[in-house]
């Protein structure tokens, strides 16, 4: 069980404010200690009118120093049932005031021998020398003794006897001088300990210090007759394994103790009494090979309640891959022995030693095999004779399965590799929902897995990144799908020379064109506008408002919006059939384009795929009306290329990681947790890096280490595929979609490709309607189904002729054509181009969290701001970014969120369902997909969040105090 932590604030502070101080300590002391946090009796005035929050004191306000409220709130807190009864609390923790506040606890309760007892350890910070206000009575006589013994050096026992006590000192404090802290912490207890650190008046979240914290706790929790008989049965196990091995064996490291013991420590021997026929050429060296092998036991202090780890040691000197799969085996064998006896509470390390060895004597002869026939192979002694790096990044190139892999070869993993990262995620995914929620209507064909599965991904710790993000859109696709134009349609430069080049031929983009365009993005003014609008719209998802218990909930959510829409700072935009969604800045960027073979050298390389490494989300534009061949040259609508860019384009990307990959693994083999840090190019960190290799069955380093060394090629590949699947999620963009021939091919490359998500678009029409909208022959804005002319028939008539033909391309596929010209019908598109319905796709798709700050949840009143940040960001993180763009001030007093992800996910679930799909006889009208009405409730349930708790969730409302006024 956990000990208890009473904590105890300073002046000026509030319990949440110390709560939001030590948030990396709780997270440190999960499992080893509970904080409870008091608030102070007495409330102070605002210093200032920018001042929020009241704080609070454990003195009276009235300028007579009375503590006495604050001494009987602290004791009723310690000992429920009063004086000489047992306490609620192990360990006291107080800053500045609050120390003080234990150190008079300690004082007024000296002959309270269940304080005596059962108090096991103090830890003050900022505390002041309590000798001059500590108060009269406990039995004690210190605060009578004159002023000059009081504050010096105090002759006699410990204040407090031997009771355990950390003092943490700021040399910068400015309020409370580190050399009177430090003074009374000389005579406060025989066992004080004092650590200094080079910050002020605080408690700083250094390393060191919480290592501190923490040690008390763990030495509270265990009763000193339990720690005396731990330590001294692992010190005589330690003392028999020496006795029976060398002395040198058994090393200590700090708190660890690693015991390293030769699995065959007489191997001549051994093989002399081998039957293999193998033995009778051995050499020395062979022999000396294999006494070097040692099984390595990493003991923590705390053992033989935790496991020690793992590991063989001493392998041969060069890459083999049967060794290492060998010495994989042993630790998985070990560890699993040691899972299932240790569980007793008696020494195993011996008793795990001889069954390893054991298990090594049996399987001899796999080690004969690779130091006889390996180590007489041509490749082997190239590798020798060359010597050093260079020669085993010689062996590891061509040795094993790597040596095998051809193109063809490569192709067939790739394809293998896909088939299983969608496989995995879509099991995963269902998982997710089924544990989420009872499933509702609707089918479920997971073309959504990749980002469902990255959003209700539980990161377990916040390293999302420091501050908000920008999301970034990548364009890739073949030379003369139309990259360039969707480009210029959706960044809408405003003068035609900065717009990006388009012709029809290839690579006419060579340098990357980077703009900035207002992406479609969910609004919560959606979700709070439906819930007033009963019933809610045949086509349209019911939001209903939840009952509100006390129980469950500490607000309601409600609106105060004025007008249809809210305030947001973009305004909105329609996308997907819906006017649910506000605009928000991304940057775009548009690279060369890709042809076959270039992760090669063919076409321009990887230089696309170099400029494409900090994107959120890729956008491969695909020519819908198959009317150019994969290298970017025209031919017949129809007949292209297109059926088979989409896996070419994915196995580009596929090679462009595997191969930098492969160009390192001689390095990765020799420190396999290296592979944790090799992603920081891709904007990747550990972090997410540990989360694909948990879905590959790599848990921990030590995994890592022993199962990367038996990767081949098969193993790489389905590990890359996995990380581009959830670190560059993609959506396919059926550009041209507005041609006859682009029904028929869309319904193939549904057919063809399930899991992908296809969305219609016609970036050209997009382009040129923006065009003429900003040269006044038609009044048209992104997104909507119509558009008007300013012009007359006459007045078009004098209009230059490719004026003329793109106001007639233009109104034709609005269906407002000017008269004697026949309208046109677009079969995948409904009314609009589709170019808002794909930003709107690759934003869902993006790997990110969505803060939206109010001042209130009931009403909400202003939905102006909406913050990015990487998922798993923290409360922190979110909080130091609006006082960075001063739209907050202060401390960090309380973070409460509401949690709108379930509302999101259902409506944008639903509106991308309701993208046009082809029936089977492929007619020209558009039949979109008709859900069922669903309802989901609107959100009630405020969850209050310390400071370095991760924000579980893609979509937040948060309502965040400081200390001082808010200015937004």
């Amino acid at each position: 069980m956990p000990v208890r932590v009473l904590c105890l604030h300073g002046s000026r502070q509030t319990r949440e404010i110390f709560q939001n101080q030590l948030s990396l300590f709780q997270d440190d002391l999960a499992h080893i200690a509970e904080l409870v946090f008091l608030e102070a009796p007495h409330v102070l005035p605002f210093i200032t009118a920018q001042d929020d929050i009241l704080t609070r004191s454990w003195c009276s306000t009235d300028g007579k120093e009375d503590y006495s409220a604050g001494d009987a709130l602290v004791a009723s807190a310690m000992q429920p049932g009063g004086p000489d009864t047992d306490l609620a609390f192990t360990i006291m923790f107080g800053f500045s005031q609050g120390a003080l506040m234990i150190y008079r606890y300690l004082w007024l309760h000296a002959r309270d021998t269940a304080v005596s007892s059962q108090l096991r350890g103090v830890i003050v910070a900022g505390a002041q020398d309590p000798r001059r206000m500590l108060p009269c009575g406990g039995g004690r006589t210190l605060s009578q003794l004159p002023p000059d013994r009081a504050a010096g050096s105090f002759a006699g026992p410990p204040v407090f006897g031997a009771l355990p006590f950390l003092h943490l000192i700021g040399r910068k404090d400015t309020i409370v001088a580190p050399e009177e802290s430090a003074a009374f912490a000389q005579v406060c207890s025989s066992t004080s300990r004092v650590l200094f650190h080079e910050h002020a008046h605080s408690i700083p979240a250094l390393k060191e210090v919480r290592t501190a914290v923490r040690e008390v706790c763990l030495a509270a929790s265990m009763s000193s007759v339990k720690v005396a008989e731990a330590l001294e049965a692992r010190a005589e196990e330690l003392e028999m394994v020496r006795s029976m091995y060398e002395e040198e064996c058994v090393l200590t490291r700090g708190d660890e103790t690693l015991v390293r013991i030769p699995l065959f420590t007489d191997a001549e021997s051994l093989l002399a009494s081998s039957s293999s026929s193998v033995t009778v050429s051995l050499d020395a060296s062979t022999v000396h090979a294999l006494e070097r092998i040692k099984v390595c036991f990493h003991v923590p202090w705390s053992y033989p309640s935790t496991l020690p780890m793992v590991e063989i040691t001493g392998g041969p000197t060069w890459h083999s891959v049967k060794y290492e799969r060998w010495a994989a085996g042993m630790v998985v064998r070990t560890s699993a022995y040691l899972a299932d006896e240790l569980g007793v509470g008696t020494a195993m390390l011996l008793p795990a030693y001889l069954y390893t060895a054991g298990l090594a004597q049996e399987e001899v002869d796999i080690l004969l095999d690779v130091f006889t026939k390996e180590a007489c192979s041509g490749d082997r002694a190239h590798g020798c004779r060359d010597g050093g790096a260079d020669g085993e990044a010689a062996v590891s190139q061509l040795a094993g399965p790597w040596a095998t892999e051809d193109e063809l070869l490569r192709q067939t993993y790739i394809t293998e590799a896909e088939a299983k990262a969608v496989e995995v995620l879509l099991a995963e995914a269902k998982r997710n929902r089924d544990c989420r929620r009872p499933a509702t209507d609707g089918g479920d064909d997971g073309r959504d897995a990749e980002s469902e599965v990255v959003e209700l991904e539980a990161p377990t710790a916040a390293g999302g990144g420091g501050g908000t993000c920008t999301l970034t859109i990548g364009l890739i696709g073949k030379p003369s799908a139309g990259k360039s134009t969707f480009f210029n349609a959706v960044t809408n430069p405003a003068d035609e020379s900065d717009a990006a080049r388009v012709a029809s031929f290839p690579f006419t983009t060579i340098e990357p064109n980077v703009g900035t365009a207002l992406a479609p993005l969910y609004c919560p003014c959606a979700t709070l506008r439906a819930a007033e609008l009963a019933p809610a719209d045949d086509d349209v998802t019911g939001v209903t408002a939840a009952a509100c218990s006390a129980a469950s909930c500490n607000a309601a959510l409600s609106s105060g919006l004025t007008g249809t829409l809210c305030d947001a700072a973009y305004g909105h935009v329609c996308a997907l059939g819906s006017d649910r969604f506000r605009r928000h800045p991304v940057k775009v960027k548009d690279v060369a384009g890709l042809v076959q073979g270039a992760y090669q050298g063919k076409g321009k390389g990887n230089q696309f795929l170099n400029d494409l490494c900090d994107a959120d989300v890729l956008v491969h534009v695909v020519d819908g009306a198959a009317a150019t061949e994969a290298d970017g040259t025209a031919c017949t609508p129809g007949q292209g290329s297109t059926m088979e860019d989409i896996a070419w384009v994915r196995s580009e990307v596929h090679s462009w990681i595997y191969d930098n990959l492969r160009a390192k693994w001689t390095s990765l083999v020799r420190q396999p947790t290296k592979l944790r840090t090799m992603f920081s190019g891709y904007r990747s960190t550990p972090a997410f890096v540990d989360r694909v290799l948990r879905r590959v069955g790599i848990a921990n380093d030590i995994a890592l280490t022993a199962i990367l060394r038996t990767w081949g090629p098969q193993e790489l590949h389905a590990f890359v595929a996995l990380y581009i699947r959830l670190r560059f999620p993609l959506i396919v963009a059926l550009n041209k979609a507005d041609l006859p021939a682009a029904a028929g091919v869309a319904e193939a490359l549904r057919q063809a490709y399930p899991h992908e998500v296809f969305v219609p678009m016609t970036a050209r029409i997009e382009w040129l309607a923006l065009q003429l909208s900003r040269k006044g022959y038609i009044d048209y804005t992104s997104g909507v189904a119509s558009l008007s002319g300013t012009f007359g028939h006459g007045d078009a008539a004098n209009l230059d002729k490719s004026v003329r033909q793109e106001l007639y391309d233009v109104t034709s596929f609005f269906r407002t054509t000017t008269p004697s010209q026949e309208v046109l019908s677009s079969p995948l598109l409904r009314t609009t181009t589709g170019v808002q319905d794909v930003l709107a796709a690759a934003m869902e798709a993006c790997g990110v969290m969505l803060v939206y700050p109010v001042r209130t949840f009931h009403p909400v009143t202003s939905l102006a701001h909406c913050l990015t940040f990487k998922l798993g960001s923290s409360a922190g993180r979110v909080f130091d970014a609006l006082v960075h763009l001063k739209l907050l001030e202060g401390k960090l007093v309380r973070f409460e969120v509401i949690d709108l992800a379930p509302v999101k996910r259902l409506l944008l679930q639903q509106l991308m369902a309701s993208l046009p799909s082809i029936p089977s006889n492929e007619a020209s009208t558009p039949v979109p997909a008709q859900p069922k009405q669903r309802t989901v409730e609107l959100p009630t349930l405020v969850k209050t969040l310390r400071k370095t708790e991760v924000i579980s969730s893609s979509v937040v409302l948060a309502r965040i105090l400081s200390n001082k006024f808010q200015p937004a």
